[in-house]
């Protein structure tokens, strides 16, 4: 588990935790939240930037509309979405959300594989 000082009152895991607090956390850390240890370190660099999110969000919902699961969003629901949010994002952007994006997919084909689907 990744080890995190909190940077302001926050409620997690349903405890209030005040600032300075160290805990350990699993999941996906928010701003609240400063890295303490390489495990953090690699959880907070996971966590997709806010100008992603919201791209991520919609090409997860596309997938859903065309009868997909939203783990299975590609780069089809990436320019779905960016045509429908009517944004241009960086090249960054875009890679770092067709990574994301890939990563769900190859992370639920290892779940229902594990689970025998």
């Amino acid at each position: 588990m990744a080890k995190y000082e909190v940077t302001e009152l926050s409620f997690i895991g349903g405890t209030l935790r005040k600032e300075g607090d160290v805990i350990d956390f699993e999941g996906e850390p928010g701003p609240n939240l400063k890295a303490l240890d390489k495990a953090a370190d690699k959880a907070v660099k996971a966590v997709p930037s806010k100008a992603a999110v919201r791209l991520i969000a919609e090409a997860r919902l596309h997938a859903t509309a065309r009868g997909d699961s939203p783990d299975n969003a590609g780069e089809g629901d990436f320019d779905t979405a960016v045509e429908a949010l009517k944004v241009k994002p960086s090249d960054e952007v875009k890679a770092e959300v067709l990574a994301y994006l890939a990563a769900q997919a190859a992370a639920a084909r290892s779940e229902e594989r594990r689970v025998g689907k």
